[in-house]
């Protein structure tokens, strides 16, 4: 299937209650649910299973509502969000979102990726709480059509061409044994051989099993691995618009904020080789999927190496981001970020294990989309 390509300039803000109904659930309690005759699924805050904590009796003046509907926990595991495949109650704090027949299933996968992103980026329990902005002003980007509607045929398009282990129809569990062991997927075929891979059961030199901690980790500053760049001053507003992308020191949209035509006073940086970083407030690495521009308050971290993947960004990457709560508008990184310490798996005290991170992120689900 064609591969379909994200492209910002065609995506318009649109608030969820105006796309679709918005209700707070049927708020149940689990605890005084009974179970003789269980058929229905009962979705709570967490984010295991779907957010399906039990099969519970369906209540005689209490209609379930139907599989297709999306879940959003407004609490506890606040953001997760799940299409449910089965008739369902929910429990306090469960938001249910139910789309036309017309939007195809693909799509709202497509919808709940994005709607957790936004959970993730704008609230917080016992801060900025979801559950009052859920049904007022709770919004999320989305492709449109040329008509400024949301444009369900390529959000369901973009879904299928994902080429992943697990088959696009999802209608069984299967259940597969070895060496005393279990896996359950709820794909209807997949391939054992390329399953076993992923599982780091056949000849991979990244075993699944092998838990990150039990590997060597080392100590390295950032300016040990890399060489740092500054944004200069860039006004957007000035930008004639073209095809490069400029990332600034923004958490969405994967930093990118406008594109603009060749800046030849500015710096060019090889997205191959170079992780984009806002500095300053948001604390918030990317990798990019094209050469890019860097804008203010945004640095540039060029890998040394020669040898730079893809894989070996994108795990650095995270190992990056996951040092985030550091930082705030309060406490900045910018003139210390060559001596910010990460860790890494390492062969030995000075050498980072970069052919680990390669084969460590192409051993996840849907890694090739990289």
């Amino acid at each position: 299937m064609k591969k379909h390509v994200l492209k910002i300039t065609a995506w318009k803000e649109f608030l969820l209650h105006q796309i679709a109904n918005v209700d707070y659930g049927t708020k149940l309690d689990i605890g005084k649910m009974t179970y003789n005759n269980p058929t229905i699924n009962f979705v709570s805050r967490t984010s295991y299973n779907n957010g399906v904590k039990a099969v519970v009796d369906k209540i005689e003046n209490i209609e379930p509502y139907p599989a297709g509907d999306i879940t959003i926990a407004l609490g506890g595991s606040i953001g997760t969000t799940c299409v449910q495949t089965d008739p369902f109650y929910t429990s306090q704090n469960v938001a249910v979102v139910h789309f036309d027949n017309n939007v195809p299933f693909e799509a709202k996968l497509f919808i709940c990726r994005l709607v957790k992103t936004e959970c993730d980026n704008k609230f917080k329990a016992f801060g900025r709480e979801l559950n009052s902005h859920i049904k007022k002003d709770f919004s999320i980007n989305l492709p449109q059509t040329q008509k400024g509607e949301p444009d369900w045929e390529w959000m369901s398009d973009y879904i299928k061409s994902l080429n992943g282990i697990v088959k696009e129809k999802m209608d069984e569990i299967k259940e597969i044994s070895y060496s005393n062991k279990s896996f359950k997927t709820i794909a209807q075929s997949i391939d054992i051989d390329e399953f076993k891979k992923w599982a780091g059961l056949k000849n991979n030199p990244c075993p699944k099993q092998q838990a990150l901690l039990d590997l060597q980790w080392e100590v390295f500053k950032i300016g040990d691995i890399f060489k740092t760049y500054t944004g200069g001053d860039l006004i957007l507003g000035n930008v004639v618009e073209g095809p490069i992308p400029i990332v600034t020191h923004s958490a969405e949209n994967n930093g990118i904020n406008k594109f603009s035509e060749i800046i030849p006073q500015k710096r060019l940086f090889d997205h191959k080789r170079t992780i984009a970083l806002a500095d300053r407030g948001t604390f918030y690495a990317t990798i990019q999927e094209q050469d890019f521009y860097i804008g203010t308050r945004v640095k540039a971290l060029e890998f040394k190496e020669e040898y730079c993947s893809r894989e070996v960004l994108a795990f650095i990457t995270t190992i990056i981001n996951n040092e985030s709560f550091r930082f705030s508008y309060g406490r900045n990184c910018t003139g210390a970020l060559d001596d910010l310490k990460i860790k890494l798996p390492a062969k030995d005290k000075e050498t980072p294990n970069y052919e680990y991170m390669e084969n460590y992120i192409k051993s996840l689900p849907y890694s090739n989309r990289i």
